[in-house]
């Protein structure tokens, strides 16, 4: 089982890297880290990233083998969303994306 969510994760990360927009550049949002409290790479958890406003799910990432994830091609400003980890249907953790630049980094997110 942790096979399949780690080959999930690294296909998930790879075609994450591919996503384009019209003019075929990409357009990275916000990236960042998840790690178990004991500080080692959560590997194949789902990140879902949601509107502030409205609790909506906008896109969804799966962490690849060194715990990464990436979003790409999202609207708005990072400050306006918020990231949940989980794994199945329970929510490990999570954090309000702060006020960063497109493309920034978000401070790791410690799940349990």
């Amino acid at each position: 089982m942790k096979k399949y969510f780690a080959k999930l994760a690294l296909l998930t990360f790879i075609l994450s890297i591919f996503a384009t927009n019209v003019l075929g550049q990409s357009q990275l949002f916000v990236w960042g880290d998840v790690r178990w409290s004991t500080g080692y790479p959560a590997i194949g958890l789902e990140v879902r990233l949601t509107r502030n406003s409205t609790n909506a799910i906008v896109q969804r990432s799966y962490t690849n083998p060194a715990g990464r994830y990436a979003f790409y091609g999202i609207a708005g400003q990072p400050s306006d969303y918020s990231l949940h980890v989980y794994t199945g249907n329970s929510m490990r953790g999570g954090i309000r994306v702060p006020n960063l630049p497109i493309g920034g980094k978000v401070f790791d997110i410690i799940v349990n």
